[in-house]
């Protein structure tokens, strides 16, 4: 496993199990980016990475065409 897929388990670990509510909205790029403390390109990359494996699945933003 790859010190990427090894921060995105952890995020979404730590989203899903002990956020104790503290989490809101939607997880964007910002979000990730803060919650795993890489820059906002490798947060893109690690997103991307998840929704092409079927680990996570992306909604189109509101203002989004």
């Amino acid at each position: 496993m790859i010190s990427r897929q090894i921060r995105q388990i952890g995020t979404l670990f730590a989203l899903y199990f002990k956020a104790n509510n503290k989490f809101e909205g939607k997880l964007t790029n910002k979000k990730y980016a803060a919650l795993t403390k890489v820059s906002r390109d490798t947060a893109l990359r690690d997103l991307t990475d998840l929704i092409e494996k079927g680990g996570w699945y992306a909604m189109r933003a509101a203002g989004a065409a």
